[in-house]
């Protein structure tokens, strides 16, 4: 079976997919236009979807040899479900994997507001950084 790679994936993935003797079909352009994506997922019987590619019934119908689509994301908002399920056709993601990733984000966005950090990079830049200014800095 081919399993079309639309972008790279870490080398412990392709090992995974090259261990159950998949044949691995990549682009040869980085970032190839829609028609070039969808000659390449016309020659695979599996897809492994990294990015903001549509996956409606006008895909289906031109790719009628696709088997499964794995998506490299949490959601599944780019698949017409409904489609995929009459065509039998499962759809897998990575559920949970940016959980922490969120948290983590926002956390360190309200020190980044509470902590002044943009205010004070500006100044650095600017050159106007000087000895501290109980006024200025003046935080929570």
């Amino acid at each position: 079976m081919k399993v079309f790679l639309n972008k790279k994936i870490p080398q412990v993935g392709i090992d995974i997919l090259e261990e159950n003797n998949l044949e691995i079909i990549t682009s040869e352009i980085e970032n190839p236009s829609h028609r070039e994506w969808l000659e390449n997922c016309k020659k695979a019987d599996l897809l492994l979807n990294v990015g903001k590619n549509k996956y409606d019934k006008e895909f289906f119908d031109a790719c009628p040899n696709i088997k499964a689509i794995a998506l490299f994301s949490v959601g599944f908002d780019q698949v017409d479900i409904s489609e995929a399920t009459k065509r039998k056709i499962p759809i897998g993601n990575t559920p949970d994997v940016l959980s922490k990733a969120t948290s983590d984000v926002a956390f360190l966005l309200m020190q980044m507001v509470s902590r002044k950090v943009n205010y004070n990079i500006e100044k650095i830049k600017s050159g106007k950084w000087k000895d501290f200014d109980a006024l200025e800095e003046l935080g929570q």
